[in-house]
């Protein structure tokens, strides 16, 4: 599921996706914001169907991304869907909150104050959950682990099978020879760099600059031409 917190305390939903009972620690809820994790945080809690409230689970930040060249920031938060939230089929109740940390130190010194809640929710869909029997024999106990044995070992087969394995490349040159080579690129194209903190972007003129080789020779003849690039040096002696 996919949440979008907007500035103007509102939430915009991706309805694509379907959401079944017993789709514990399997459904995501991803949440797309401009609220910067810096001393914040962000706390989601739900209702479920029968009015049970449940929460507040903290949600972790785990990317960023730069919109409008590089002038806008926003941040992806995510959290596995915690256990018994699926259970009930019908509409879940989830509550955003952003929490702002006033302290550093210990946890107990720690001060936080809610900053701003937002409200959504998404519907649980019917799925048929699987009953157990009421009562197990020794034999099925047997069966299981039979099954259980076998699922182990054909998986640490097919492990062993892939690290015996060498890799083969027979057919990325192959593959490769298939584009065609192009100077325009050079003056157009651009890479994207991250300082740990930041995002830049780089000409690959830029990068050729930093790569730009100085030859020292007695005479340019002597140079090995095969070594060097447009845009390189030739120094001679003479």
């Amino acid at each position: 599921m996919l949440f979008f917190l907007n500035l103007d305390g509102t939430v915009t939903r991706n309805d694509t996706e379907h959401i079944y009972q017993g789709q514990n620690n399997a459904a995501t809820i991803d949440v797309i914001t401009a609220v910067s994790p810096a001393q914040t945080a962000i706390q989601v809690a739900f209702t479920l169907p029968n009015g049970l409230a449940k929460g507040y689970f903290p949600m972790m930040q785990n990317g960023r991304y730069n919109l409008d060249d590089d002038q806008v920031q926003i941040w992806k938060w995510s959290l596995a869907v915690p256990y018994n939230i699926t259970e009930l089929e019908g509409i879940v109740g989830v509550s955003f909150n952003i929490v702002k940390y006033n302290g550093l130190g210990v946890e107990d010194e720690v001060e936080s104050d809610n900053q701003t809640t937002y409200t959504a929710s998404f519907r649980v869909e019917y799925s048929l959950l699987p009953e157990p029997p009421s009562d197990v024999d020794e034999k099925d106990i047997e069966r299981i682990l039979d099954l259980l044995t076998l699922y182990y070992n054909q998986n640490a087969k097919e492990i062993q099978e892939l690290k015996d394995s060498s890799p083969n490349f027979r057919y990325v040159p192959k593959r490769l020879s298939e584009f065609p080579e192009t100077t325009g690129f050079r003056q157009r194209g651009s890479i994207y760099v991250d300082d740990g903190e930041n995002s830049f972007r780089m000409s690959l003129t830029s990068v050729k600059e930093l790569n730009t080789k100085i030859v020292c020779v007695n005479d340019a003849n002597d140079a090995d031409m095969s070594q060097l690039t447009v845009g390189d040096f030739i120094y001679t002696k003479n």
